[in-house]
């Protein structure tokens, strides 16, 4: 017996199509304004896929094999093939190609010895240049025979000097120089003369000093040999110790200055030499009492001796100019 049921409308089994109906539909909605895949792209058709995009699929993109058509839609769509990504980026993305270990010795060493090579050619230029301003260039670079001759010439004006004669130039440093002269003074100055002498001497060797040169001298007054640098204290104790040391019996010279080096003033570098004839007991006596002397200026400097040196032989006169006989003499012609 039939019975009446309400008017709902038709059932979703009449209103909806078919299923080859709804697949081809699709494949029509989404060829819409595409003539085909985008040009440089790549598709792959795997074995039960959709078709070459699958169904759904917006053209040029890849859908893995065996993956449902709704999975073609949303972010999935965009993966790429593995393929791709090898082409891409390499067999392994965290990757960077890794050199031999032999070319990077090799690369390491050529490194490595050009840097060596520039440093060399950069040493050789400075010692090159250093070495070529022996005369001074504007003032700046040292020049110690300028520096010398300039101290000579003021020496020289000085008054009680006899003679100055320059020494040659020493290298102490890679742009320093010491060079002395011997001044050779009156042999008969007082007191106050001597004085007036080294300490005329010291401007001269402080105004010729700098620019890397150190200039000294070695005053020889009478039977004293004084040491001059540019400190004017300095230069006035040596003076005055060497005439007390002189005043000693039995000592005939005295030479207060410093040892073969560099020209200074501290105190315990300073070297006296007394010259004397004495020896055993009468040596240790006259030393004992340099020594006591020296030690009150100079704390610490060292105090030696030695024989004077034998005088000097005359020089044997000259033999007189043979005088012609009278028999050799020419007679005057008439």
């Amino acid at each position: 017996m039939p019975t009446d049921r309400p008017d709902t409308g038709p059932t979703r089994a009449e209103t909806d199509p078919p299923a080859a109906d709804r697949a081809s539909s699709q494949r029509d909605i989404s060829g819409v304004g595409s003539t085909g895949p985008r040009a440089g792209t790549h598709t792959d058709t795997a074995p039960g896929s959709a078709g070459a995009t699958g169904a759904g699929a917006r053209p040029g993109s890849t859908v893995r094999g065996n993956a449902p058509a709704e999975h073609a839609h949303g972010r999935h769509a965009d993966w790429l093939d593995d393929d791709d990504l090898d082409r891409a980026f390499g067999p392994d993305t965290a990757s960077a190609p890794v050199r031999p270990r032999s070319q990077r010795v090799r690369r390491w060493g050529l490194l490595g010895a050009g840097t060596v090579v520039a440093a060399g050619v950069l040493a050789v230029a400075l010692v090159t240049i250093v070495g070529s301003i022996q005369d001074g260039v504007g003032g700046v670079f040292p020049s110690p025979e300028a520096a010398i001759a300039h101290f000579g010439h003021q020496a020289r004006s000085v008054d009680g000097v006899r003679a100055v004669q320059n020494g040659a130039p020493a290298k102490t440093g890679f742009v320093g120089y010491d060079i002395a002269a011997t001044v050779t003074a009156d042999p008969t100055l007082d007191g106050p003369a001597r004085i007036a002498l080294v300490d005329a001497l010291t401007a001269a060797a402080a105004d010729a000093s700098g620019n890397g040169v150190t200039v000294s001298a070695i005053a020889d007054i009478a039977d004293l040999q004084i040491g001059i640098t540019a400190q004017r204290r300095a230069v006035e104790q040596r003076l005055a110790l060497a005439e007390r040391l002189d005043a000693i019996g039995g000592v005939t010279g005295v030479r207060c200055a410093w040892g073969s080096g560099h020209p200074t003033d501290e105190a315990r570098k300073q070297i006296i030499t007394i010259e004397t004839p004495g020896t055993g007991n009468a040596l240790n006596a006259i030393l004992a009492k340099a020594r006591l002397e020296a030690h009150r200026v100079f704390p610490g400097a060292t105090v030696i001796s030695k024989a004077p040196a034998p005088p000097k032989a005359p020089a044997p006169p000259k033999a007189p100019a043979p005088q012609k006989s009278p028999t050799q003499q020419k007679t005057p012609t008439t």
